[in-house]
């Protein structure tokens, strides 16, 4: 079952719930909650037997940039132990998308021009974006980003409040720029999937110090951008899990 809920209507039962999801992986779930509470307006959840097996939430903000009216900040993400390896990883992030999107079209009406973004510290999410989603813009993980996106890409982390932390070798890292850690068990996984990478990771990202990538997930600049999305709507529709 697909469940949305706006931020303000998030039960204990419902947080609760998520601080178990989120405690393989970070040192401290409450803090994490804590760092996003101000942020986060919607959550989307895939709940399995009145439990919470995955979940996805953004924030919506108006964005003043010559190429584009909105901003979509797909926010904090996470797969329970027992959903692990189902893919619902990549379920809970569609389902995003296209949610959002329809809260977009709803608010703002058809026409604005949209733009999708976060920020990651985990090099096998990140390239699980790469690989995955055709609407993954920038940056790479071999230390190359495209440099059209600069200068929204500062207006984001300006939203964000961190402009201290850019990188002064690449605009789309934010060094030591947050207070939440992962467990040392989570820093071995990701670490060693640095280390299977090899030549291919040529970034600056320390994931021990709490560093983050700024990513642009998807651009979709004219009214009939709902078309790069259509397809995978159609996809989730013909699956009874995820009626939309």
């Amino acid at each position: 079952m697909i469940k949305i809920v706006q931020a303000k209507d998030l039960t204990s039962k419902q947080l609760s719930q998520l601080h178990s999801i989120l405690q393989d992986g970070w040192e401290s779930p409450k803090q994490v909650m804590n760092s996003w509470q101000d942020i986060i307006e919607t959550y989307c959840f895939i709940i399995e037997k009145e439990q919470i097996s995955a979940v996805g939430s953004w924030a919506v903000h108006e964005l003043k940039d010559k190429n584009y009216d909105i901003g979509i900040y797909l926010a904090l993400f996470a797969v329970s132990k027992n959903a692990q390896g189902r893919g619902f990883g990549t379920k809970i992030t569609l389902l995003s998308f296209l949610y959002s999107f329809k809260q977009v079209q709803k608010k703002y009406g058809l026409g604005k021009r949209l733009l999708y973004w976060g920020v990651s510290a985990n090099p096998i999410v990140i390239q699980a974006y790469l690989k995955n989603f055709p609407f993954y813009i920038t940056p790479n993980l071999d230390g190359t980003y495209d440099k059209s996106y600069i200068s929204v890409g500062r207006k984001l982390v300006s939203w964000l409040d961190k402009e201290q932390f850019i990188s002064t070798n690449n605009p789309f890292l934010l060094k030591k720029c947050v207070k939440h850690s992962f467990t040392q068990k989570e820093i071995k996984i990701q670490k060693n999937y640095i280390k299977k990478l090899g030549s291919k990771f040529n970034v600056d990202l320390k994931v021990e110090d709490n560093d983050r990538l700024l990513i642009i997930l998807g651009s979709f600049s004219t009214p009939f951008g709902f078309f790069k999305l259509y397809p995978l709507y159609l996809f989730l529709s013909f699956k009874k899990l995820f009626k939309l």
